[in-house]
């Protein structure tokens, strides 16, 4: 199980893609994280990371086919971002 503690980063929301091959994690940094799973997330650097929005990542989600995220900030903000391959 993936918590805020897990991730060694304040987080709102944590998702996986389809395929199990990443792990999201929306931060209240106003961050985006790609992370690989099954490792020590706490330790490990993230594959990828995007500054999002301004203030806190409040919910992300992942398309059906694990190519795209789309990221919610508090100020009403939706964003779209391609997952790397």
């Amino acid at each position: 199980m993936y918590d805020s503690a897990t991730v060694n980063m304040p987080s709102t929301d944590i998702v996986f893609t389809p395929t199990g091959s990443h792990v999201i994690v929306a931060g209240t940094d106003g961050g985006i994280r790609i992370c690989a799973p099954g490792r020590d997330l706490r330790a490990a650097p993230p594959a990828r990371t995007w500054r999002a929005h301004h203030g806190i990542v409040s919910a992300v989600d992942v398309s059906v086919d694990g190519r795209w995220v789309v990221s919610a900030g508090l100020y009403r903000q939706l964003k779209l971002w391609r997952v790397p391959e």
